[in-house]
């Protein structure tokens, strides 16, 4: 049962009993106020009862968690087993990302070296594979 269906049930009761009023006795329509507005207490109690105690299975669940599954350490040297969990895998992440840079500068600087290895091209054809000009059929010797 939920508060509203609790309210609207009371609702009703009592507007029935007011809409009675002039057919009772003025006795009977107290005495009768009087065991609704008891059994309303009873039933808000026993009502906000079940709630607190759902919402204190939820509580006391929350802090359990919270005690025993947040990452914390305590003092200098004592961690719990949820911190020492969480800290074991940023480490394999971090080594993998580590690794992984490394694998990335290695394979950069192996294509740089092969690149290096290769020979320079220009687009300046050098002067030894030029033709030389030939004057009086007598080819002209170059930079001397």
């Amino acid at each position: 049962m939920d508060l509203h269906s609790l309210l609207a049930t009371y609702y009703e009761l009592f507007a029935d009993l007011e809409m009675n009023r002039t057919l009772l006795s003025e006795e009977f329509h107290a005495s009768v106020r009087k065991l609704l507005l008891k059994q309303f207490d009873q039933s808000t109690q026993t009502f906000l009862d079940e709630q607190e105690l759902e919402f204190a299975e939820k509580r006391f669940k929350l802090k359990f968690d919270v005690a025993n599954y947040t990452p914390r350490r305590r003092w200098l040297f004592w961690w719990n087993r949820k911190a020492k969990a969480l800290l074991k895998q940023y480490r394999a992440e971090l080594e993998r990302y580590l690794a992984e840079i490394s694998k990335d500068t290695r394979d950069t600087n192996a294509e740089k070296n092969a690149l290096d290895e290769l020979p320079a091209k220009s687009a300046l054809t050098p002067l030894e594979n030029l033709p030389t000009p030939i004057a009086n059929d007598k080819p002209v010797e170059r930079g001397k």
